[in-house]
């Protein structure tokens, strides 16, 4: 399609970034869902992590994540997160007979779970908890989408911006 007009540069650089960054924010969004979509089921509210996105250009380069956080400095919610998600060499947690584990690894979903814990035990040990992986899993799952998003982003950018 021939162009009508002389492209703004300055204006059709900023239409551009715009479009870029929106496609970069509905990827972390997605990716920001698929976190809350592990913990939603936790029965006690504490025990679930608060997800936040967050954004920065450096040296022109749109860099973003989705962090985890507490709701409090001291936070134990942070805690049983990063227990699971990174695992444990051992566990001085004693539990019922009938315990099942409400996440499993390498699966990114959460179950009803059940069992009690039954108290610490200091001097002989578990063995510890295994290593979910949600980060890297949830990763290599929405790659496809992200990559997508920020394609047709970018072409929406250009194509306001330029044509």
């Amino acid at each position: 399609m021939p162009l009508t007009r002389k492209p703004n540069i300055a204006q059709a650089k900023t239409t551009i970034r715009q479009a870029g960054t929106a496609g970069v924010l509905a990827s972390l969004e997605a990716v920001k869902k698929r976190h809350m979509a592990i913990v939603r089921p936790w029965r006690e509210a504490d025990d679930r992590p608060i997800f936040t996105i967050g954004t920065e250009y450096r040296n022109r380069l749109l860099v973003g994540w989705v962090k985890m956080e507490g709701t409090n400095a001291v936070s134990a919610h942070k805690t049983v997160w990063q227990l699971l998600e990174h695992g444990t060499r051992i566990r001085f947690m004693d539990v019922s007979e009938d315990w099942v584990s409400k996440t499993k690894p390498g699966q990114l979903s959460s179950g009803a779970g059940r069992g009690n814990v039954m108290g610490l035990n200091f001097k002989d040990p578990n063995p510890g908890i295994l290593a979910r992986n949600w980060g890297p899993g949830i990763a290599k799952e929405q790659e496809e989408n992200t990559n997508r998003n920020i394609r047709r982003a970018w072409a929406s950018g250009f194509t306001k911006g330029i044509g």
